[in-house]
Formats: C-alpha cells, structure tokens, sequence
C-alpha cells in the first residue's frame, strides 16, 4: 500500500512535468492547445493563483488534497530549481560544469553575477506576468 502511494505521486509529479513542458511550449513558440484554461493563457499560477487553488480546495475537497497539493508544489519547485537557469541552484551547477570542461579555468566572479543577476530578473519578471494572468482570471 506505501508502495501505491509512492506510485500516485510519482505519476502525477511526470503528469505536471509535462503539463509544465506544454505551457512553455504554447509561452514560447506560440502554438496552441496544450492550455488547459481554454482562453489561450498559460496554465501555471503564481502566488495569487496558488492561494486561490488553496482556498477551493479546502472548501471543495478538503485537508488532505491540500497536503497533496502541497507536496506537488514542492516536488515542481524542486525540478524546476535545478533546470540549468542563471539565478537558480541548476544555473549555477551549470557554470560549474563549464568550468570543469574549460579545465578548471574559471569564468570571472563579475561576470557570472551578471548572469544569474539577468536570470532572475527574467524569473521576476516571468512571475510579474504570471501574477498578471492570475489576477485577470480572478477577476473575470
């Protein structure tokens, strides 16, 4: 029976995997029907989507889909940490790596700052406009 449990989790953490995979696809290349929401906006939900996911489901479901729903968000923010994105813990393994094909020579500290200083305000940035998407479906 823990064995079933470790199962379900697994497959609903590949489940938003790829669910994850489509909206960057549709965000990016523009193609269409991989939205789960229908109106052609990206399924992924900051912090105001996330707190309003949380209200309904205690209303609807209750406290144990709440706890699912926390380990899901943990197990997605934990992939999602290690993609090889400037400002993130992969970014940074990432210039480790380069590091270790260039021979051991390192990229300056000034520069690689520089880098993961325009990642992460890309990610800002990204957050801003998925906050700006879950605001407009909260009021619409």
């Amino acid at each position: 029976w823990p064995w079933d449990a470790v199962r379900h989790g697994w497959n609903q953490l590949l489940d938003t995997v790829v669910l994850t995979k489509n909206e960057i696809q549709v965000m990016f290349a523009g193609t269409s029907g991989a939205s789960l929401s229908g109106e052609g906006q990206p399924v992924f939900s900051g912090p105001v989507g996330i707190a309003e996911t949380t209200d309904n489901i205690v209303q609807q479901a209750g406290w144990r889909p709440l706890i699912e729903l926390a380990a899901l968000l943990s197990l997605s923010l934990a992939f999602f940490n290690v993609l090889p994105i400037p400002g993130l813990d992969g970014g940074r393994a990432l210039f480790i790596f380069i590091e270790i094909l260039r021979g051991g020579r390192r990229i300056s500290p000034e520069r690689e700052g520089l880098v993961h200083l325009a990642g992460m305000a890309l990610l800002l940035a990204f957050a801003v406009v998925i906050t700006g998407f879950d605001i407009d479906r909260l009021l619409s």
